[in-house]
């Protein structure tokens, strides 16, 4: 049944098939993206959040740093750059964020018979 279905279909058909089948797949991950994203709720330009071209554009132009920055000024300390990307400027977001242990933790000593093997 198959096979007679898709022997009947026209090079045209199959082209604007995919094609349809394309778009329709990136307008899905595109609203996705914008309207339901865990990310959706941070500030930042809604191109943005749609997709990496807004990005793309940026680094190839080679003004990443001066848009992110421009962002910053317009939206705040926290900013989504892309779909799957925020951009910090707060000094202890790092902390928050790569974490670290805490300060009534023992530092890991190494093991000094593995140094004497060496010599």
């Amino acid at each position: 049944m198959a096979a007679r279905l898709l022997s009947s279909i026209s090079l045209t058909d199959a082209i604007l098939l995919v094609s349809s089948v394309w778009i329709a797949i990136h307008l899905v991950l595109t609203a996705y993206n914008v309207y339901l994203h865990p990310l959706r709720r941070y500030p930042g330009p809604k191109l943005a959040a749609a997709s990496q071209l807004l990005n793309v554009y940026h680094v190839l132009r080679g003004d990443n740093c001066k848009w992110t920055a421009e962002l910053h000024g317009k939206y705040g300390t926290v900013v989504r750059v892309g779909p799957n990307e925020l951009s910090y400027i707060s000094p202890s977001a790092n902390q928050t964020i790569f974490g670290g242990r805490p300060k009534e933790d023992k530092v890991f000593e190494k093991n000094p018979v593995a140094y004497l093997q060496g010599k």
